[in-house]
């Protein structure tokens, strides 16, 4: 779970990452992109369920995010 920031590293410093945010009705909150590593600032986002969805050269990751206040 997920309280104040969700903490991301990608495999390799030189591997961009094109990163997606969604609610669970598939609502875009957030798209970044970054090298090495990034945080995102989970703060005001309500408490529930939330979708991440990261893109590199090597594929794409999904994973279930659980948001708590």
């Amino acid at each position: 779970p997920v309280k104040d920031f969700l903490n991301m590293r990608s495999r390799g410093s030189d591997n961009q990452v094109n990163a997606t945010l969604y609610d669970s009705s598939g609502n875009i909150l957030l798209s970044i992109e970054w090298k090495g590593e990034s945080n995102v600032d989970m703060r005001n986002y309500p408490s529930g369920m939330y979708i991440f969805r990261a893109k590199t050269s090597q594929g794409v990751i999904v994973k279930k995010i659980v948001k708590n206040n």
